[in-house]
């Protein structure tokens, strides 16, 4: 009898290690997916600042007409036959942003509502800037005065009007610029597509016929206004 009791004592000496060990499981199941949970959160919420501070109000890109010169300007008493070349240095201003330029369009004007010549840039590797990138952009700008290629037709009152101030020594002329493009970071491939628009006003050109820069008072800053278009989420 002494030895049966002895062996149902053993038989159940190991019941309170097998609760306790049950318990701690248990516990270390609700600590894990708790951690988790806020580290979801944690994440999320960096997610959220990144794109408020950076994606949704990027600065836009700073744009410097270096130089403006018109090599070649002859006027018919209906067609005005020119070419304006310019140097243009523009720099992403974004620490963790890029711009992606797919299009750009830039206008001559005279008298600040009179196009003469239109140019564009479409999808160039070189279009593309890095966080706090600066590079150089040279647009030529070339015009017929004719339909067939696709400039705009100036009057013959405004002809006479260039022609007089190109004698006089001095033409005054505005290049506008339109950069249809993409800004993008890193986070879930997050992009944002927007239109950013700049004018150089007043650039007097005194070296007509000449292909030196032109610009009175040198370079000059151009202000530019950012539009944003919307969102896109890519996995």
């Amino acid at each position: 009898m002494a030895v049966l009791r002895s062996s149902a004592y053993h038989f159940s000496r190991p019941v309170k290690p097998s609760w306790k060990i049950i318990t701690i499981t248990r516990t270390s199941v609700m600590f894990f997916t708790t951690s988790i949970t806020i580290a979801i959160l944690f994440v999320c919420s960096l997610n959220y600042t990144f794109k408020t501070l950076f994606l949704f109000r990027p600065k836009p890109p700073t744009v410097r007409l270096n130089s403006l010169s018109l090599p070649y300007f002859a006027t018919t008493p209906t067609n005005l036959g020119a070419i304006w070349i310019a140097n243009f240095t523009i720099c992403n201003p974004n620490a963790a942003v890029e711009l992606a330029m797919h299009r750009v369009e830039s206008s001559v004007f005279y008298r600040k509502d009179s196009a003469l010549c239109v140019t564009t840039a479409v999808d160039d590797d070189r279009l593309m800037l890095d966080f706090k990138e600066e590079r150089l952009m040279y647009m030529k700008f070339a015009t017929t005065g004719r339909e067939d290629d696709r400039q705009p037709i100036v009057e013959y009152s405004l002809l006479r009007e260039v022609e007089e101030e190109v004698r006089s020594g001095t033409v005054r002329f505005d290049v506008r610029m339109s950069i249809y493009g993409v800004y993008k970071s890193g986070w879930y491939w997050s992009k944002r597509a927007v239109i950013i628009t700049l004018d150089c006003m007043d650039l007097d050109i005194a070296s007509v016929g000449e292909l030196i820069d032109g610009i009175g008072g040198g370079p000059r800053d151009c202000p530019a206004d950012l539009l944003m278009i919307y969102d896109d989420h890519h996995a």
